[in-house]
């Protein structure tokens, strides 16, 4: 049976930070690779989404939203995704949400994103003294995986904060729509 690390680790922890304290003796060689040491082993209940923003990015990143993560006494910071004994990613930690944790796994190159504007159905015109613009987007999501996935797809309009200038919103397919902040959300 080969002996693990995380067994012979003890973690102290105080308001500002968490020490691990390592019980089983190690050689670090002198020659200035990295070396990895696992101070902590744990199974956590995860769902996966993809999250996408076209507006700013036309890639789609895998997200894992873990349950039951408050047993883990995690302090906030950076974090490598370990898959299969490579890191894929990396993270920010921030135990400050009160019941999800929410991890971004990196990107998914399977999962093809193109935002555009349809010049052939968008307009200018004037009437009186109101000038009228309307603008087309057309979003197009391609899945090459295997199975299907679960996606969160957000875009925004632009929120007008003069009185003069009226933005309006003439459809949105199913999108939750936030009036405040123009926020577009699409499951």
């Amino acid at each position: 049976i080969a002996t693990q690390s995380h067994n012979f680790v003890q973690m102290n922890q105080n308001l500002l930070f968490a020490e691990y304290e390592v019980n089983l003796p190690y050689t670090i060689n002198s020659d200035g690779k990295s070396q990895t040491i696992s101070l902590m082993s744990t199974s956590l209940n995860a769902t996966f989404k993809y999250l996408a923003i076209p507006k700013i990015d036309n890639e789609a990143f895998l997200t894992a939203y873990l349950e039951g993560w408050e047993k883990l006494s995690l302090v906030q910071g950076r974090a490598n995704v370990i898959y299969n004994n490579s890191v894929i990613s990396q993270t920010v930690i921030n135990p400050a949400v009160v019941d999800t944790l929410i991890v971004s796994l990196g990107v998914d190159k399977r999962v093809s994103i193109e935002r555009k504007k349809l010049s052939d159905k968008s307009r200018d015109r004037v009437i009186g003294n109101t000038r009228e613009r309307t603008i087309h987007m057309e979003i197009t999501v391609k899945n090459q995986n295997q199975s299907e996935i679960e996606m969160v797809l957000k875009d925004q309009i632009p929120v007008s904060r003069v009185n003069d200038i009226k933005v309006t919103l003439d459809e949105s397919k199913d999108a939750k729509f936030n009036e405040n902040t123009g926020e577009l959300e699409w499951s």
